[in-house]
């Protein structure tokens, strides 16, 4: 079966943030609409590497129950 979410995707603003915008996007569909800037800021990022996927599922946990619409 395959599902195809609508996404609202921004572009990243550098080399280290495809993990919060891709967060940032997953926010919006779910109706929490957070600013880019913020999910950034809080999301944990290695400033050398990008986002590591662990840190971020753990940033918000509730995101690791996603059910398709």
């Amino acid at each position: 079966m395959k599902v195809q979410l609508n996404l609202k995707i921004r572009a990243q603003p550098d080399n280290t943030t495809c993990g919060p915008t891709c967060l940032h996007a997953l926010y919006g569909y779910y109706g929490e609409p957070l600013p880019l800037e913020q999910v950034i800021a809080e999301a944990p990022i290695d400033r050398v590497v990008g986002a590591i996927l662990l840190g971020i599922l753990t940033y918000d946990a509730n995101l690791l129950i996603i059910e398709p619409r």
